[in-house]
């Protein structure tokens, strides 16, 4: 993800496995965060900013922090608008979590399941079936048999279903 910030004419290009974002990206986001942006859109991209930042430490071993920056998301991911990235952040804390062999309770997981389930059943399903099948390895890595659960659902299997059909090309990402 790169990200253009008009003021100072900043440009960060955020990557999960360049660790100079690691090492800088302390001094980075605050200074990215508390500009007053004069594009009406910024606010949109603090929640991707923190997401893909939390990404970056998750993927240089870093789960804790991470699950920080996953969290300082999802204070910019809670109105309606913002719903597809506010289940991406929590689906990431909940990965997060099982890289630190902490689980994630299963009504917790289930609620989860429904709400990607309900959000993405007529749009973006393929990214609806990424987000089940994450929500699915998590509890399969908890619990097989409430893993099998999850992946019988009838919702669940309909979302990868219909994702397949209509976005072939990424059926690698599944």
């Amino acid at each position: 993800l790169s990200v253009f910030c008009q003021p100072d004419n900043l440009f960060l290009e955020i990557s999960y496995y360049v660790f100079i974002l690691i090492r800088n990206g302390r001094k980075i986001i605050p200074k990215l965060l508390n500009h007053e942006a004069n594009q009406f859109s910024w606010p949109l991209l603090v929640s991707h900013i923190y997401n893909n930042v939390g990404i970056a430490f998750l993927y240089n071993s870093l789960p804790s922090t991470a699950i920080d920056y996953f969290e300082k998301g999802l204070d910019y991911a809670r109105n309606d608008g913002r719903l597809v990235q506010n289940l991406a952040l929590k689906i990431n804390i909940a990965i997060a979590k099982c890289y630190m062999y902490e689980k994630t309770e299963e009504k917790d997981l289930k609620t989860l399941l429904r709400q990607t389930i309900d959000a993405m059943r007529n749009n973006l399903q393929f990214i609806g079936a990424r987000y089940v099948m994450n929500i699915i390895a998590i509890a399969f890595w908890q619990n097989p048999k409430f893993g099998q659960e999850l992946i019988d659902t009838p919702e669940v299997i309909s979302l990868v279903n219909h994702s397949m059909i209509f976005a072939p090309f990424g059926l690698e990402q599944l």
